[in-house]
């Protein structure tokens, strides 16, 4: 794999499906309120044929219900004092 075949897996987009959301979100593996926020406008760019509106409700379900962290350092810290 060379350089250039690196940047351009860097830089693509990265597509949660809603059982993927669903699935961290079950076993409480949450995203921060940012990221879920950036889901949801990541998905409204994209084409009406390719976008999936279920995985704008289980943002949306999230952010409804608080399911989420506020931070980056909150989510890290819930996620090391899980491995303990």
């Amino acid at each position: 794999m060379n350089f250039e075949t690196i940047l351009k897996a860097l830089s693509e987009k990265v597509y949660f499906t809603a059982d993927e959301i669903s699935f961290l979100i079950e076993n409480k593996l949450y995203f921060t309120k940012d990221e879920l926020e950036d889901i949801i406008d990541q998905e409204l760019e994209r084409d009406i044929d390719k976008m999936d509106t279920d995985v704008i409700d289980i943002c949306v379900f999230a952010l409804n219900n608080k399911l989420y962290f506020e931070t980056l350092e909150e989510a890290e810290n819930n996620h090391f004092s899980q491995i303990k």
